[in-house]
C-alpha cells in the first residue's frame, strides 16, 4: 500500500514535470521557428490537471461502489506502462492500457510469485481489468469528442519547392483512480460479495492508481478537430467493446485468456487505424498573392475577428495585400479599426474587423510563414 502510494505520488509528479517543460520547449520552439508563440501561457499545465479529473472522480466511485479490485501484479503493471508510455511514446494514445491484461497474462504466475506480487488467475482479475481500460478509454472518447483543444504547435516544412505548416498535438491528461483493495480501513458494502467482481471480506482499504490519457499526433489539416473527433471515435469503439468484453467474461460466456488478448490486438490495431487516419494532405500552404495565416496567438486582434489557420488575408482596411511586408506596413495605418478580407480554407471570403488599440497597431496576432 505505501508503496503504490509512492509510485502514485511520484508518477504524477514527474508528469506534471514533463508536461511543463515540453510546453516551454513548445513556446521557445514556436518563438524562434515562427517568431510568435501560439499561447502566451503554458496551457498543457492546466489541462494535465483540470481536465480528466472529473472523470478520474467518477470512475473511482464506480469502481467502489462495484467492489473492482485488481491483484497487485496489475496494478503494478497499469501504473509501470502509463509511466512509461507518457514518457516515452510518441504518437501517444491510452490504447495502450490494452495491452495490460496480456502483459500479466505473459508473465508466468510464478515470476510474480517469486518478487512477491501475486497475479492470480485471469478468470478473477480479467472483469476488473478490463472495465478500468474500457471506462479510461471511453473518459479520452469524451475529451476529445466534448471539444476539448489542445494546442497545436505549428511547424514549417520546406521540401521539393513546397512549404507549408505541420502542427503538432501533444497533450498528457491526468486521470487518478482509487480502488478498494483488502485492507482494515472501512466496512465493506453489503452487496459486493454478491457482485464477486473483487471484494468479498467484510473491510477493504484504498489503493491510488494513476494512469495517464491524452493525445499525441501530428496534423497537416488547418484545424485539429478532425483529428480529435477520428481519435473520439476510435477509442470510443474500443472502449465500448472492451466493457462489453469485460460483462461477458464476467457472466462467464466467454474465456478470460481469448478476450485478453483479444483486446490487446484490438488496441495495436485501433492505433495502427488512427495512424492512418489521421494522414492528410498539407492545408496550410504558403501562398501569393496574400498571407496565410499559420497560428493566430490567443487573446490579440487576430484572435478577436475570428481569424483561423488555413485563411488567407486579401486586404488590410481596403490595400491589398501581397505578402507579409505589405501586410506589416498596412497595419501601421490602422487608426481606430482593422478591416480583413480573408479566403478561408473552402475558398469563402468574408470580411472581419475589430478595434485596435492605441500605440499597438502591428500587434494583429497573426503567426505567418517566416520566408514570406
Amino acid at each position: 500500500m505505501i508503496q503504490f502510494d509512492l509510485l502514485f505520488l511520484v508518477s504524477t509528479i514527474l508528469i506534471a514535470l514533463v508536461v511543463r517543460i515540453r510546453a516551454g520547449r513548445r513556446l521557445q520552439h514556436e518563438r524562434a521557428a515562427v517568431r510568435l508563440a501560439v499561447t502566451r501561457d503554458l496551457l498543457e499545465e492546466g489541462y494535465y490537471w483540470l481536465a480528466t479529473l472529473l472523470p478520474g472522480i467518477l470512475m473511482s466511485v464506480l469502481l467502489i461502489v462495484l467492489g473492482v479490485t485488481i491483484p497487485t501484479a496489475v496494478g503494478i503493471t497499469f501504473a509501470a506502462l502509463a509511466l512509461i508510455m507518457a514518457l516515452v511514446m510518441p504518437g501517444f494514445s491510452p490504447l495502450y492500457l490494452g495491452l495490460v491484461g496480456a502483459i500479466v497474462w505473459a508473465i508466468p504466475h510464478g515470476w510474480w510469485s517469486a518478487i512477491g506480487l501475486p497475479s492470480g488467475t485471469p478468470a478473477k482479475w480479467a472483469p476488473g481489468t478490463l472495465l478500468i481500460v474500457g471506462l479510461a478509454l471511453l473518459v479520452n472518447a469524451y475529451t476529445a469528442w466534448r471539444g476539448h483543444r489542445p494546442v497545436s504547435s505549428p511547424r514549417v516544412v520546406s521540401r521539393g519547392g513546397q512549404t507549408w505548416a505541420r502542427y503538432r498535438v501533444r497533450q498528457l491528461l491526468w486521470l487518478p483512480l482509487i480502488l478498494p483493495v483488502p485492507g482494515t480501513w472501512l466496512a465493506a458494502l453489503p452487496w459486493w460479495p454478491h457482485l464477486g467482481l473483487g471484494l468479498s471480506q467484510g473491510h477493504f482499504a484504498l489503493l491510488a492508481l494513476p494512469l495517464f490519457l491524452g493525445f499525441g499526433f501530428t496534423h497537416q489539416q488547418a484545424k485539429s478537430r478532425p483529428a480529435l473527433v477520428c481519435t473520439a471515435w476510435v477509442e470510443g469503439v474500443v472502449g465500448l467493446v472492451t466493457v462489453i468484453a469485460a460483462a461477458f467474461v464476467y457472466a462467464d460466456v466467454v474465456k478470460a485468456t481469448p478476450v485478453i488478448l483479444g483486446v490487446a490486438l484490438l488496441s495495436l490495431g485501433a492505433l495502427v487505424t488512427l495512424w492512418v487516419l489521421r494522414r492528410s494532405h498539407p492545408e496550410v500552404t504558403l501562398v501569393r498573392p496574400g498571407v496565410r495565416v499559420v497560428g493566430v496567438v490567443a487573446d490579440t486582434p487576430a484572435a478577436r475577428m475570428g481569424l483561423v489557420p488555413g485563411d488567407v488575408v486579401l486586404q488590410c482596411n481596403g490595400a491589398d495585400v501581397t505578402d507579409t511586408a505589405s501586410l506589416y506596413n498596412a497595419s501601421q495605418h490602422l487608426g481606430t479599426f482593422c478591416r480583413l478580407r480573408v479566403q478561408d480554407t473552402a475558398g469563402e471570403f468574408r470580411l472581419v474587423e475589430t478595434a485596435i488599440y492605441t500605440g499597438t497597431p502591428h500587434l494583429l496576432g497573426i503567426i505567418t510563414f517566416p520566408e514570406d
